[in-house]
């Protein structure tokens, strides 16, 4: 009797130890899945977002950082500034991904479609090889936002991204996407633009 009663409490401490166990699990994972990242406070750049590479939350490093940008890509990713507001990050090398995320202050009462019909417009004014997909609409995190597909020539070669423009209390984030046609991969752009969320709305 005082056995079997012993095996089921240690049966209930083990099934106890279990659960609490997975709840812990369960909790890192959904904490690990939203980088927390602040950035440059004082001209508003600030917001969340989880950009794995292999699954884990840091993988994607800072590559640059400015008042009103932040542009981040893969460890062994080298980027350079340059003047071309069309592409202002271009890689060294061909092979290359890269996610700038742009603060654009809120300057017209527009719908949100027509904001990026207005960017497409003027990026195709400095970059004549520049395309882009008419805007749809999209939610990312609770919030309607907009994306575009691109298509732009980067170093002399042909390259692909996906565009998302993002409502904020002062503007608008622009998350640009960026990657050579061999390593361009919509899907892991698109679930990194489903984690991205403003940290003040």
């Amino acid at each position: 009797m005082k056995i079997a009663r012993h095996i089921r409490l240690l049966a209930f401490v083990l099934g106890l130890s279990f659960v609490a166990f997975a709840v812990l699990l369960v909790g890192t994972i959904i904490y690990n899945r939203v980088s927390k990242t602040h950035f440059s406070e004082n001209t508003g750049i600030d917001f969340y977002i989880h950009t794995p590479l292999k699954g884990t939350s840091f993988e994607w490093e800072v590559k640059y950082q400015n008042m009103l940008a932040v542009v981040m890509a893969p460890q062994d990713v080298i980027l350079t500034q340059q003047d071309n507001i069309s592409v202002p990050y271009a890689p060294e090398g061909i092979k290359f991904e890269f996610l700038l995320v742009n603060l654009i202050p809120k300057k017209y009462d527009k719908t949100i479609v027509d904001v990026c019909r207005q960017l497409i417009s003027g990026t195709k004014v400095f970059d004549k090889n520049y395309q882009a997909t008419d805007p749809e609409l999209a939610v990312i995190s609770g919030t309607t936002c907009a994306f575009f597909q691109e298509s732009l020539v980067i170093n002399g070669s042909p390259d692909k991204g996906i565009a998302y423009l993002v409502p904020c209390a002062r503007g608008y984030y622009l998350l640009s996407f960026r990657a050579d046609t061999g390593t361009y991969n919509e899907p892991f752009y698109k679930r990194i633009a489903g984690t991205f969320q403003c940290k003040k709305q």
